[in-house]
């Protein structure tokens, strides 16, 4: 897989992996489709492979992760047999949409340039939106709480478990998935922010530091900067929507970065 990493950030120089990210995105994602998935091999040595998962809880929806073929192996067909196989394979099973892209931590081919464009629009696919990647530069914003009775504050470790609860309650189990990978660390709860009525979580926030939780997707880019912040995931009840929670907490993240 080192071979795969190395050839993955000649393809993309823009766009470099650290291999702990490509692991982690790759084999212990628990929404890897191990069925759909399929590595070739020559030699003991990776070729090409794709990597399909499932990010929602609709198992009529599929994504594809990763379809990377090595360089010196590319112009023998192997990309597109790949892709059959595991079209036919997610067809049997009932899926009925393979969405690509940049969306929802697909790391590629969410990288199209117009040669990979055409290679998928044989297979069906059709640009259906827009994907965006969101950068702003960090500055000490100006933090305004909306009014009684909203008290916002980082979390604590005893706090974790009852945010779960709120994640699974309210938004995708992806989430809660995520918020047990932080609790099997051990870490303490203050890269996450909250935003409570009273007793009552309505709202929160995770802000990530490059340095911190080296398998969180943030770090896919810390190659390229030096110091690199990301805000999410973030979600607000939806009884609470609309009172401006939202904006105060990505405020209240940054000045905590």
């Amino acid at each position: 897989m080192i071979d795969l990493l190395a050839d993955f950030n000649r393809t993309y120089p823009h766009h470099p992996l650290r291999e702990e990210v490509l692991f982690h995105t790759l084999f212990d994602d628990p929404w890897l489709d191990k069925e759909a998935t399929e590595i070739l091999e020559k030699d003991g040595k990776f070729i090409a492979g794709i990597f399909v998962k499932h990010h929602t809880d609709d198992p009529t929806i599929a994504h594809i992760g990763l379809l990377h073929v090595m360089e010196h192996a590319r112009g023998q067909g192997l990309g597109t047999q790949l892709m059959r196989r595991a079209l036919s394979h997610l067809q049997a099973r009932g899926v009925k949409t393979v969405i690509l892209g940049q969306e929802r931590h697909v790391l590629a081919p969410g990288l199209l340039d117009a040669s990979a464009l055409s290679f998928f629009k044989r297979f069906g696919f059709v640009k259906t939106g827009k994907a965006f990647n969101l950068h702003r530069a960090h500055h000490a914003g100006v933090l305004t709480i909306p009014k009684h009775p909203f008290t916002v504050r980082r979390l604590e470790a005893s706090d974790l478990s009852a945010l779960r609860d709120f994640i699974a309650c309210h938004f995708s189990s992806r989430w809660a998935q995520e918020v047990d990978t932080y609790c099997a660390t051990r870490q303490q709860g203050n890269a996450f922010i909250v935003f409570e009525a009273g007793t009552e979580l309505v709202a929160f926030a995770r802000a990530n530091l490059h340095g911190r939780d080296p398998l969180m997707h943030n770090i896919q880019y810390a190659a390229r900067y030096d110091l690199l912040g990301g805000i999410g995931p973030l979600g607000v009840a939806p009884a609470y929507r609309k009172m401006g929670l939202g904006r105060a907490i990505v405020a209240y993240a940054h000045n905590m970065l």
